[in-house]
């Protein structure tokens, strides 16, 4: 993942578009402990940042209309 968006980026993009967002969101990291390809500046999942970000983007998935897979 390559950067975190804003609420107002998240807010324009489509449901289907969202969903797909936050099955990216599941692959990052889980810790932060020591690893051979590190990066520093890393998002994890234990972090405050994802955690809000999170919170978030299940918030405005709520509002939103369901979509069938």
């Amino acid at each position: 993942m390559s950067r975190l968006l804003t609420e107002a980026e998240l807010r324009k993009l489509t449901t289907p578009r969202l969903l797909a967002y936050q099955r990216s969101l599941q692959r990052v990291r889980e810790t932060e402990v020591w690893h051979p390809d590190h990066v520093s500046g890393q998002l994890y999942k234990d972090s405050a940042e994802y955690i809000e970000h999170r919170r978030l983007l299940r918030e405005i998935l709520a509002g939103r209309e369901h979509v069938a897979r």
